[in-house]
């Protein structure tokens, strides 16, 4: 069983991961993300199974509502990710002329996900998805 210096040292691993940068590429993005569609594919029955048993999901339900859901958004994700992560200029006042800017989007830190209980995959998940990918 885990305890509070379980978690503690899980989050320092976290953080050392994100604070060498690796985080940033696109091809490490995109691993991940690819690593879900993987997972969500899988375990498709396992993920069904559970839904059911714990709250008596249909699989019809299970799919629209849990695994359909993250195919798409991670599916949508991979497809975005370039344009997401590309640089885009931004306009200055004349006063600023002849200086130039540029708007880089990346991440910024580590991203804690709260979920309900009755859609615990697709809103477990999906948060994590546009984590990953912004």
């Amino acid at each position: 069983m885990g305890g509070e210096r379980d978690i503690e040292r899980e989050l320092e691993e976290l953080r050392e991961t994100f604070n060498s940068g690796e985080t940033r590429c696109r091809k490490w993005r995109k691993t991940q993300l690819k690593g879900i569609l993987k997972l969500v594919k899988e375990k498709e029955k396992e993920i069904f199974d559970a839904l059911y048993q714990d709250l008596g999901k249909h699989q019809a339900e299970a799919f629209r509502d849990e695994v359909g859901i993250l195919l798409k958004s991670t599916n949508y994700a991979l497809a975005g990710l370039k344009k997401w992560m590309t640089p885009k200029k931004i306009q200055l006042p004349y006063v600023a002329f002849p200086t130039t800017a540029e708007m880089v989007p990346e991440p910024l830190g580590l991203v804690l996900i709260f979920s309900s209980w009755n859609f615990p995959i697709g809103l477990s998940l999906e948060p994590m998805i546009g984590a990953i990918a912004a």
